[in-house]
């Protein structure tokens, strides 16, 4: 089933080719959003996996404003002087519930935490 989740994700982009940090990315957050609903044959159908076993709370789909794989020019400090004030990125996933996402730099290659 996650085989075939992240098969959904990549045929709508448009690499041929991914670093490893992005598909890691990506099967984790398959995996989370599997988990973030209840099951219809599960054990509690009022709470999601997720609930059970991690305490977490429902998923705020307003925050959700950007997918997997889409560029992005994300805001970085401001210094006083000439230096550039946004990273160029690809967005990865949600990392709260309050519109945080972890990118991917494409400068660097690395992960990192932005809004």
């Amino acid at each position: 089933m996650i085989k075939e989740r992240n098969r959904c994700y990549w045929v709508n982009l448009p690499y041929t080719k991914a670093p490893k940090v992005m598909i890691n990315e990506n099967l984790f957050d398959t995996n989370e959003w599997l988990n973030a609903y209840p099951k219809k044959n599960g054990i509690l159908r009022k709470y999601s996996p997720a609930a059970i076993v991690q305490g977490k709370g429902p998923v705020n789909v307003d925050t959700l404003t950007v997918t997997f794989g889409v560029y992005c020019e994300v805001y970085e400090e401001t210094k006083n002087d000439s230096t550039q004030r946004t990273e160029s990125a690809i967005t990865l996933r949600p990392c709260n519930n309050e519109g945080g996402y972890f990118f991917m730099s494409l400068r660097t290659g690395r992960r990192f935490r932005g809004f």
